[in-house]
């Protein structure tokens, strides 16, 4: 799944595990932050003054996490 800008960043955490190293790299610390699960990841570039579209090309290039699969 492409990550996009009106993505929240709850979802982006969710589904790209490494997605706080990116984060972090960019100055986010959206781990701490109350609004990971309301922001998008435009409105947190926004706040930040970080241009959405370098850190899109960051992400981009995570490899997403496989869901664990509950084997019984």
């Amino acid at each position: 799944m492409k990550i996009t800008a009106d993505m929240k960043m709850f979802d982006i955490l969710h589904e790209h595990e490494k997605a706080i190293d990116v984060f972090e790299a960019f100055g986010l610390k959206c781990i701490f932050c109350h609004g990971n699960h309301t922001d998008t990841l435009e409105k947190a570039c926004i706040l930040n003054n970080i241009k959405v579209e370098k850190i899109l090309e960051e992400l981009n290039k995570l490899e997403r996490v496989d869901p664990i699969v509950d084997m019984v």
